[in-house]
């Protein structure tokens, strides 16, 4: 890797703990403020609902006695309510009767009052009394003459009526505590493993030996990471053993006499021999370093362009291209063949036949000089022979001449035919010599 791994701040079991912690913290605080609110509206509900039906029962009262101090005290007696404050107010405000206080003012400006006039029902839950400067909660309902509000002091004991139960805070801290603990033994786990992971990826990336017997956790990402593990170890003995696979076809290579070079689809240069150098700067007018020379020399024409062609087909190539010329340069005579693979990938070899070459027209020649001296002395016997046949009053003389001439003749054929054996077997003498 072009930078060296940099070990994070925080551990992948720190980060997934705190980020669920976190989250279980704000669902716990929310859920808590919720019930928190959820339990005082219900306990002003149930306070209000209480004084409600005080005001109804004051309301049933005096209904059929009218409003005086006796009846309404009798209320009062009878609720045992000692704290219990009753008023009743006009439509215009007026204050018809206060239980703890006298010559009131208006009081058409008070929130509950107003808000009796409108839906029927109101109520202050914490309101500052301008006539006794004490707090009340107070709760009003409209009848069909007038208002009865009733309300209480809000001094400690009310307090403690509308204070919320913190028990379900209790249980519920208690349950985040164990939900936390839950969690954390689980990421734990799950960090162990995932530290496990980075550091068997640290030593493969830095090539230190490998351990793979590690115990992972038992579970899918236990298994997962021991899959990846025995993958990479296989990975890993595949990619030595090509690597002395490569080493050997690298020395095979440049040991050979042929000049070989192998390039990507895109003519990038993959490997080259130095005889394949060597054949190039002989080709080439000017010395070249590089391989890719090949693709500028105009001796080498043909195969760039044929190399272009078969570029510029799409799609895979079903089987492999060859495509072979022959270069004679500077008195020598080179052998040029390149070959694309299917995956479009290619090399090119050039093979120096000069020697081959010469050998060849060395042969063609000394052929042709062996074919015309075996002519001669085949020619001269056929003629005596015929001439013997066509002749058989031919003198003994003549005859014998004849045969004699042709006896000479089969002693030369002999001789280039042992000629021929001794050129034979100097073809032959390298393969013979170790």
């Amino acid at each position: 890797m072009p930078e060296e791994l940099r070990k994070p701040r925080f551990s992948f079991h720190q980060k997934l703990l705190l980020s669920i912690v976190t989250t279980f913290l704000i669902f716990g605080v929310c859920i808590s403020f919720f019930q928190y609110k959820r339990e005082k509206a219900f306990r002003i509900d149930l306070m209000t609902d209480q004084l409600q039906s005080y005001n109804n029962l004051v309301f049933e009262t005096i209904r059929g006695n009218g409003v005086c101090d006796s009846c309404i005290f009798n209320v009062i007696q009878f609720l045992k309510v000692q704290d219990l404050r009753v008023t009743i107010v006009n439509y215009s405000g007026e204050v018809l009767y206060d239980s703890q206080a006298k010559h009131l003012g208006n009081h058409a400006d008070r929130p509950e009052i107003k808000a009796a006039l409108a839906t029927g029902k109101g109520i202050s839950v914490r309101r500052l009394s301008k006539t006794t400067g004490q707090n009340f909660f107070y709760a009003a309902t409209r009848y069909p003459e007038y208002i009865i509000r009733s309300s209480r002091p809000y001094d400690q004991k009310l307090y403690q009526q509308l204070s919320v139960d913190y028990n379900f805070l209790t249980f519920t801290i208690l349950l985040l505590l164990i939900l936390l603990y839950y969690i954390f033994r689980s990421t734990r786990r799950l960090g162990k493993t995932i530290e496990q992971l980075r550091d068997f990826a640290e030593s493969a990336d830095k090539d230190q030996p490998l351990d793979v017997n590690q115990d992972f956790p038992r579970n899918e990402l236990g298994e997962i990471s021991q899959h990846i593990v025995s993958l990479f170890s296989r990975i890993k003995t595949t990619r030595d053993d090509l690597m002395v696979e490569r080493e050997k076809l690298i020395a095979h290579l440049q040991s050979a006499h042929e000049g070989l070079a192998v390039f990507t689809p895109d003519k990038k240069e993959l490997i080259a021999n130095n005889v394949f150098i060597q054949y190039i700067n002989l080709i080439s007018d000017e010395p070249v370093e590089s391989a890719k020379a090949i693709f500028e020399l105009p001796e080498l024409k043909e195969i760039s362009q044929y190399i272009a062609q078969n570029q510029s087909i799409r799609g895979l190539i079903g089987h492999l291209q060859q495509y072979a010329i022959q270069v004679d340069k500077n008195g020598k005579i080179f052998h040029v063949q390149c070959i694309i693979f299917q995956d479009r990938s290619f090399e090119v070899s050039i093979n120096d036949i000069t020697l081959s070459e010469e050998e060849s027209a060395l042969k063609r020649q000394l052929t042709q000089n062996i074919a015309h001296e075996l002519k001669t002395p085949v020619s001269s016997i056929q003629g005596y022979m015929e001439t013997i046949i066509d002749n058989p009053d031919l003198p003994a003389d003549k005859l014998k001449s004849f045969i004699e001439r042709s006896f000479l003749q089969s002693k030369r054929l002999s001789e280039l035919l042992r000629d021929i054996s001794t050129l034979t077997r100097m073809d032959e003498a390298p393969r013979m010599l170790e």
